[in-house]
């Protein structure tokens, strides 16, 4: 633990996890399936975007178009970063 003087004088203390990784680590040792909160924000996200691109009343509110169902055979086995 890291501890110091702050400039006001008070003397503080790092949590426990600082130090830590962060971020892809910390999901990797928990397990992607462990959080259904996680779960629950992925499968909305996905339906959201799905929303986004093929219900006609957002096309105009958000400017979007369907993709083609040939277009999402090409995408397919490009990678996602």
């Amino acid at each position: 633990m890291t501890s110091g003087t702050s400039r006001s004088g008070r003397e503080y203390r790092a949590h426990p996890g600082a130090g830590r990784p962060c971020g892809a680590a910390a999901l990797r040792g928990a397990g992607l399936f462990s959080s259904r909160l996680l779960l629950y924000g992925i499968a909305f996200e996905i339906a959201f975007a799905i929303a986004v691109v093929y219900l006609p009343f957002l096309h105009s509110v958000l400017g979007t178009a369907a993709v083609s169902p040939t277009n999402l055979l090409i995408l397919l086995p490009m990678p996602v970063s």
